[in-house]
């Protein structure tokens, strides 16, 4: 038997040494950061989750922010991209438009009560065709469709900075569905109710969720917005 002393290093059965094995490893950075944004998402689907349930039949037919999409639209919308894989994005030629269309058309003939379950049935979760996505472009998604049915609905609400201001960021930095680098170039985009702003030129201010959906293209969100940019800002919304 080894002759060992209090302070002294031994091996364990795995052959490494006793304080390699009580050694915990931290997650990377990536990974915490991935977490957090996981969470976030779960949040958001669950605010909006409360939203529907108290929606009245007339208001599920009301038109959305999203052009030729009711607010039954739109949440068929949300499911589908946590319902269908990756097959049916390829199935539509890798073209987003076509698999949105398909996606809302395929639940057109649903119920108001079915499509609300459907809601629920995808869970807190990232799944389908959207678990190939940056966790923080599903929670841009579900944000911006959220205020898409609550500001037509006059259904006014705060986003909670922790989930806006990671929407923005991620927004002015890279998006692969909306040009919004684009429409913010030259700008001096400043949020009135959080610490955030965004490069340099005309100005461009009002509250934070007015300058994303202004960025996400709903013109309907200029209204809350000044500064000398807005001109500019509406013009490339076309």
């Amino acid at each position: 038997m080894p002759d060992t002393r209090p302070g002294d290093r031994s091996d364990d059965a795995t052959g490494g040494t006793a304080e390699e094995a009580d050694e915990v490893v931290e997650p990377a950075p990536r990974d915490t950061e991935r977490n957090r944004q996981r969470q976030l998402v779960r949040d958001e689907k669950a605010d909006l989750s409360a939203l529907l349930a108290e929606l009245t039949p007339e208001q599920w037919e009301q038109p959305s922010l999203c052009r030729g999409w009711r607010v039954r639209d739109v949440v068929a919308h949300l499911v589908g991209n946590h319902e269908a894989g990756i097959g049916a994005y390829l199935a539509a030629l890798m073209s987003v438009e076509r698999f949105n269309a398909r996606q809302v058309q395929r639940r057109r003939s649903l119920s108001v009560d079915e499509l609300r379950a459907a809601f629920e049935r995808i869970g807190p979760e990232i799944t389908g065709a959207s678990r190939w996505l940056p966790p923080v472009t599903t929670l841009s998604d579900v944000v911006i469709h959220h205020q898409d049915i609550r500001r037509p609905l006059g259904l006014v609400r705060r986003v909670p900075d922790e989930r806006l201001v990671p929407v923005l960021d991620s927004l002015v930095r890279s998006n692969a569905f909306l040009p919004v680098r684009r429409r913010a170039a030259g700008l001096a985009l400043r949020a009135a109710d959080l610490d955030w702003t965004h490069g340099e030129g005309a100005e461009v201010s009002g509250p934070g969720e007015a300058l994303l959906m202004a960025l996400a293209g709903r013109s309907a969100a200029l209204a809350d917005l000044t500064g000398a940019g807005v001109a500019q800002l509406s013009a490339r919304l076309g």
